[in-house]
């Protein structure tokens, strides 16, 4: 009996194929009649059960692989031959917004507003910045990763921008943890690799806490997601040192009506750009139409073709330019298929193509910051002095508290340098000039600062220029917490200098 249910199932299974592969075939025959593309099948990596049915065929119909993509619940794009990513399918992009979502999606942060008139019709009452001809974030960005085979874009889109959002080049953080949180925190969805709508990620990482890469590394395959074992998964691990979450947003809607580059709307070039002049990053989901191999160039809208899916990417800078191929440009945006493809693992759209295909967006105006304070100063001084001069209160130094948490027993050092970066450690008096020497009675004091605040730091010192100093150029410098001992959310930016001639 159980040799005979077994036959039974074997021949029920063959006789599926059967009839799949006979519909393909059909639908493939009907694809090349209407003038269907089809495809070198020793380029693609097919299952090898499609391989054998199409051995005597050279080529299989775009179609064909379509109905076979669909049977599978996978949109695989070639991205270079062999080599193949999951793309969203085109159904799952498809939203409409309501009214009160593109009414909140049009009160813009007040840092892109002040470039309202260029990217919205409107008559210009005073004069308004225009950005700069190129914009590029990308010197700010974390390194280029790869999603493998996996459709995992959206996530590796979404933590691009958070990574940037917190302004760390290190931040590396975890995708594998991220697309859990997104599917619902379902084993099942998440091994199913459906994909999401990239709109939806802005919403969740604003309730959802990110970990960091090393909590629950990413396997570009689903079997290295560890499908099999979900109860392995290090998700009670990763949700205890969660910590990376954005706090607010502003979403991006496309206007299909519009014929003109007007309005906060992601087929709206200027508006684009004008966020990323503003100093954001912007995650994107675009339609995938006629994109080269391995996506080199500059990628432009090609006449008639198809849409193979959805992709997610973070658009990180633009290039203006006069060429009338690219619709007046060309934007930058960083990937998630390895640095082998595109430029290095960017990508460029050119206006036209965004005009076209981007779908939807979202750019991320605040995150989470721990509980820490970060020290900022300036300094103003005497344009002039001579040797042995006491410059006094003639200095003027503010420091400003830009973390969550007040600061207490500030340190602040004066000093003298012949070039404009200090060092952030103690500086040492001498009556005699070195570089970045203690002027003296250049130490003071601040006993707290809360958090938000600026203060005029007085100085009690003479503020004097070793007498030996030799006439020139140089710089006078502060330094906040020389020795290092606040703990801030930044350590990167507590110096600063003021140019002064010894006369």
């Amino acid at each position: 009996m159980k040799t005979n249910r077994i036959l039974n199932t074997r021949s029920r299974i063959i006789s599926l194929l059967a009839f799949l592969f006979a519909f393909m075939f059909i639908f493939s025959g009907i694809a090349y009649s209407a003038g269907e593309k089809f495809h070198d099948i020793s380029k693609l990596r097919l299952p090898t059960k499609l391989q054998e049915l199409v051995k005597n065929k050279p080529r299989v119909s775009e179609q064909t692989l379509k109905l076979y993509r669909m049977h599978q619940g996978r949109y695989l794009f070639q991205v270079l031959p062999g080599e193949e990513v999951q793309l969203i399918p085109p159904e799952l992009m498809e939203y409409t917004p309501t009214k009160a979502q593109i009414d909140q999606s049009l009160q813009v942060a007040p840092n892109v507003l002040k470039y309202q008139s260029y990217y919205k019709s409107m008559k210009r009452v005073t004069l308004v910045p225009i950005c700069a001809a190129t914009i590029d974030h990308s010197a700010k960005q974390t390194p280029i990763k790869d999603q493998g085979s996996r459709g995992t874009c959206v996530a590796h889109a979404a933590m691009a921008g958070l990574e940037v959002g917190y302004g760390s080049t290190a931040l590396n953080l975890s995708e594998n943890y991220a697309y859990y949180k997104f599917l619902g925190s379902n084993p099942a969805i998440v091994c199913a690799d459906p994909g999401l709508k990239t709109i939806d990620a802005a919403d969740l990482m604003t309730v959802n806490k990110m970990s960091e890469e090393s909590c629950w590394p990413y396997v570009g395959t689903l079997s290295g997601l560890g499908c099999a074992t979900p109860s392995g998964w290090p998700v009670g691990a990763c949700a205890a040192v969660a910590k990376y979450q954005v706090t607010s947003h502003k979403k991006i809607w496309r206007l299909d009506t519009l014929t003109s580059d007007e309005g906060e709307y992601i087929n709206n070039p200027k508006y684009l750009e004008s966020i990323l002049c503003a100093g954001h990053e912007i995650v994107a989901g675009f339609h995938v139409a006629g994109w080269p191999s391995g996506a080199k160039g500059i990628i432009d809208v090609t006449s008639g073709s198809p849409i193979q899916g959805g992709h997610a990417m973070l658009i990180v800078g633009y290039v203006r330019t006069t060429d009338p191929k690219h619709g007046g440009g060309y934007f930058i945006l960083k990937n998630s298929w390895g640095t082998n493809k595109g430029q290095a693992g960017y990508v460029y759209l050119t206006y036209d193509y965004i005009r076209t295909y981007a779908k939807y967006g979202f750019y991320i105006t605040s995150v989470l910051l721990p509980k820490k304070p970060d020290l900022t100063v300036t300094i103003l001084g005497p344009a002039t002095a001579k040797p042995g001069q006491n410059l006094g209160k003639s200095i003027k130094v503010k420091l400003t508290n830009k973390g969550t948490v007040a600061a207490k027993n500030v340190v602040i050092d004066l000093v003298i340098s012949s070039n404009s970066t200090v060092p952030v450690k103690f500086a040492v008096y001498n009556p005699s000039y070195s570089d970045d020497v203690l002027l003296k009675g250049g130490r003071e004091n601040v006993a707290s600062i809360a958090p938000g605040a600026t203060i005029d730091v007085t100085l009690n010192g003479t503020n004097q220029i070793p007498a030996n100093t030799k006439p020139g150029k140089y710089y006078l410098g502060v330094v906040a917490d020389p020795g290092k001992t606040i703990d801030e959310l930044n350590e990167g930016n507590n110096t600063a200098t003021t140019p002064i001639t010894i006369q």
